[in-house]
């Protein structure tokens, strides 16, 4: 619940009692985004997508979010075996009609990639697989760089 604002109680506009249920445009600091479906659906209907990081919180969505738009293959790539055998598990329960593809590789594997790419030829890469907490690479800078900016620079 959120309180009213202090200055409208303490002038009589509002009472306390004038809570408000928070919503998620509450938190959002923003108008929240409206997505062009139909576009999105447009480009991904019948592609073979990759998405690197597939297993990671932001990939994982994304593997979710791209499913409902049916691509005809979605290859899920990340650097955990857990993680993608967990994303694997969830989206062939609810739609088996996409081929999905679980790739266990490293960005940073130069070669491994490309051979990702020779084999299945993705029309669209969604890259997600980078070091997103920034606290913990403050701590790791090397690995920051050497994940975010060296493993996915061109060759």
């Amino acid at each position: 619940m959120i309180m009213p604002n202090i200055d409208d109680i303490m002038s009589g506009r509002v009472e306390v009692n004038a809570l408000k249920k928070v919503e998620v445009e509450d938190l959002l600091g923003r108008e929240p985004v409206q997505l062009d479906t139909e576009g999105i659906e447009e480009q991904v209907r019948d592609k073979v997508i990759l998405i690197t990081g597939a297993g990671g919180s932001i990939g994982f969505e994304i593997v979710r979010q791209i499913t409902k738009f049916q691509p005809r293959k979605i290859i899920l790539l990340g650097h955990g075996e857990n993680s993608i055998y967990t994303i694997l598990e969830e989206v062939t329960s609810f739609n088996n009609e996409i081929e999905y593809i679980p790739i266990i590789a490293d960005i940073q594997d130069r070669k491994r990639i490309f051979s990702v790419f020779e084999e299945y030829k993705p029309d669209i890469v969604y890259h997600a697989a980078a070091h997103k907490h920034e606290p913990l690479m403050e701590y790791n800078p090397q690995e920051a760089v050497k994940n975010n900016i060296i493993g996915t620079r061109p060759a």
